[in-house]
């Protein structure tokens, strides 16, 4: 799966490249590139919705069978959430405005920002967090971390 959305990824970026430089005049293959890049957009955004729902999936199921670990899987389920509406949102915009050739209304760049932006850097946080030394996070040592070695003061 990850190979699939990093080809179709880079496809897409090839696409955009190439037709920067045609609006530049600089050489490109033309227009027709709009919607070869709006449909490889909205490929990846569901490919990239479809694997947030096995993500977040097993984020559940760890959630639901973990026992020392409750807070941790708490934010992973969390974050994972915060993803899922990123990652819908995407999808749908993609599917709505993109694919479909409308234009959007204005809001729809303000909506953009709080579901799609907004929720990634919440997510990268929420990731930081869990995994930080001194929040007690998986990489720690002590009551979540690693058992074999010695608390080391920071």
């Amino acid at each position: 799966m990850a190979f699939v959305i990093f080809a179709v990824s880079a496809a897409y970026y090839g696409y955009s490249v190439n037709l920067i430089v045609w609006l530049q005049g600089l050489g490109g293959t033309g227009a027709g590139d709009f919607q070869t890049q709006d449909q490889l957009a909205t490929a990846t955004s569901i490919i990239i919705w479809i694997t947030s729902l096995g993500v977040g999936a097993v984020s559940i199921f760890s959630w639901m069978f973990s026992t020392g670990y409750r807070s941790l899987s708490s934010l992973l389920v969390f974050a994972n959430f915060l993803n899922l509406i990123g990652t819908t949102w995407n999808m749908v915009f993609h599917i709505r405005y993109r694919l479909q050739g409308h234009t959007p209304p204005l809001y729809v760049g303000i909506l953009h920002a709080i579901l799609a932006m907004w929720t990634f850097v919440a997510v990268l946080v929420l990731a930081w967090w869990i995994l930080v030394r001194k929040a007690g996070g998986i990489w720690s040592t002590g009551r979540y971390g690693r058992k074999d070695v010695e608390a080391r003061r920071y």
